[in-house]
């Protein structure tokens, strides 16, 4: 499993232009099981790099690393609409994390617009 996860984040660092790193990553993964039978190296929709975009946000967001994490959501939000589609309640989570990254940079616009969005996409209480 751990050599499956480096290969993901491998593959995210290769498309954040970090190619060193990129092939460390890929290199330990191979280390730790050379015949590759961790499965396929995940594509740019995967939902894995989804997810890892998100928590990779999340963390710099709590660590005060402000400057990377606008683009690290866009890309979460994007990798997310193309791989489940724009009306998805898989995008809920990076919706409201953006809303709210927003909203502490002081982008009121934006905040309430992605929390409208998430908003719309939660299944409504049956009567």
């Amino acid at each position: 499993k751990l050599a499956r996860i480096l290969a993901t984040y491998s593959k995210l660092a290769r498309q954040m232009g970090n190619s060193a790193k990129a092939d460390a990553f890929a290199a330990r993964a191979q280390r730790l099981d050379p015949y590759g039978n961790w499965g396929r190296i995940p594509g740019p929709n995967d939902t894995r790099i989804a997810e890892t975009l998100l928590k990779v946000a999340e963390v710099k967001f709590k660590e005060g690393e402000y400057s990377e994490v606008e683009e690290l959501l866009k890309r979460a939000l994007k990798t997310g609409e193309a791989e489940y589609g724009p009306d998805s309640l898989k995008l809920i989570a990076t919706l409201s994390f953006y809303s709210k990254f927003a909203r502490q940079m002081g982008d009121t616009d934006k905040a309430d617009a992605l929390a409208a969005r998430a908003a719309s996409l939660r299944p409504q209480p049956r009567r």
